[in-house]
């Protein structure tokens, strides 16, 4: 994955989350598109931030995209605008992370991109499915009652967490549950779910699953 950013922020990320996972940073643009020139492998993801040098603008991010139409290109933006982050995507961008999200909440959003899903955050959202498609990471609460997918009420709360990006020792802390319980709420939950990790729980929130 190819991940221009000056303080190499999401390489500490991944350093915690997922270490198997290499991460190379760049300082600008120019250098970016060298690397990518001399690599004829294209990398899993690009994740340009929005105001690195030789950007900050939509239309130098197309350009970027026409140069280099092979990679999977993402913005990232301490700048969050809805109607910035809409456009991006409208001009082909695979989805759009704010830099305020919590450092999990950052991983997911960038392993589920890796494997071509869409991403952008639900506040962001001012018409979903209208103008362009978009996945959004926090449905709204299932009806009381019975759950879809045979998922009990306190399976769904641990999935809705983990969606939102918490580590089960975070899980656990909200819910007021131990930590080996989350555990095996959420083995029970890939079960009922026909899901093997927790990348495809939440791949699996943000499709609908829970609603």
């Amino acid at each position: 994955m190819r991940q221009p950013d000056r303080h190499e922020s999401i390489k500490g990320i991944f350093n915690v989350c997922d270490d198997s996972i290499e991460v190379v940073c760049f300082t600008d643009i120019r250098e970016l598109e060298t690397a990518l020139a001399e690599d004829k492998r294209a990398p899993d993801l690009v994740l340009i931030d929005f105001n690195m040098p030789g950007l900050a603008s939509i239309d130098a991010i197309s350009g970027f995209m026409a140069r280099h139409p092979e990679p999977r290109i993402a913005v990232i933006s301490g700048y969050v605008d809805s109607q910035l982050a809409r456009e991006v995507i409208r001009r082909g961008c695979l989805g759009f992370v704010p830099k305020s999200l919590a450092p999990t909440a950052v991983y997911h959003a960038i392993r589920l991109m890796t494997n071509g899903d869409r991403f952008l955050p639900d506040f962001l959202v001012e018409s979903p499915g209208q103008a362009i498609q978009i996945e959004a990471p926090a449905p709204p609460p299932a009806p009381a009652g019975r759950q879809k997918h045979g998922l009990t009420r306190r399976e769904v709360e641990v999935l809705r967490a983990l969606a939102s990006g918490q580590t089960n020792k975070q899980i656990a802390r909200e819910l007021a549950i131990e930590e080996v319980t989350v555990k095996l709420h959420l083995r029970r939950s890939y079960a009922k779910l026909s899901v093997r990790n927790r990348i495809e729980a939440v791949r699996a929130v943000f499709e609908g699953a829970l609603n």
